[in-house]
């Protein structure tokens, strides 16, 4: 609703989408890092100095790199949802994210070796096919959306299951505070869209919009 709310009436954003999700991963940034502060015990040093080797000692390349490779994840399927929202309503949004469970499922399963039972995957296969039928226009005598449009629903459903069995990788295979996590993605998140911001055109206009502008 907040997408949709925050539209222009001719169409589009008047502010950049890029800056506004700098500015939401930084917030959460800035969050997760206190939370991480003040979860850290105190001792003869400062809670930050503790939070700072806390983290040096759980952190690695390789998760961050995991962590990082999230982030871009994420911002990617938060440009697409950008995008989707000014071709789709809001509904129809919503129909798809829940029913991109089966998509969850299937990623858990084939990846990580998650078992359902079939009450479950029956309940999410209905719950897919419910879709399809509350999407299909008998008078068009085809969908209410152009294909594309559900192509592109699909993968932002595809990278949110990606997503949700990266995070629960992480979340078993890594030793790593839940707030240091958070405090690692939404920075490489907030870096990646700013870097996005600078680097790449205006995905809502050809002219260039302020990094403040429109808000």
């Amino acid at each position: 609703i907040l997408y949709k709310a925050s539209q222009a009436a001719t169409g589009g954003f008047k502010y950049s989408t890029t800056s506004a999700i700098t500015i939401a991963e930084f917030l959460k940034f800035c969050m997760s890092s206190i939370f991480l502060v003040f979860d850290t015990p105190k001792s003869e040093k400062s809670r930050v100095a503790n939070a700072i080797s806390g983290a040096r000692e759980q952190l690695s390349l390789m998760s961050v790199c995991h962590i990082v490779f999230l982030g871009f994840l994420y911002a990617l399927n938060n440009q697409m949802s950008f995008y989707i929202y000014l071709t789709a309503d809001p509904g129809t949004v919503f129909l798809f994210k829940a029913s991109s469970t089966l998509i969850v499922a299937t990623i858990q399963c084939s990846f990580v070796g998650k078992v359902f039972t079939f009450d479950q995957w029956k309940a999410m296969v209905l719950q897919a096919c419910g879709v399809v039928i509350v999407q299909y226009d008998p008078c068009k005598g085809g969908t209410i959306y152009p294909l594309f449009v559900y192509g592109c629903l699909t993968c932002s459903a595809v990278i949110t299951a990606v997503c949700t069995a990266r995070n629960e990788f992480l979340v078993k295979n890594y030793a790593i505070s839940l707030h240091l996590q958070n405090s690692v993605l939404y920075s490489s998140g907030a870096c990646l869209n700013l870097v996005a911001f600078l680097c790449l055109p205006n995905p809502n206009t050809d002219d260039r919009v302020g990094f403040f502008s429109g808000y």
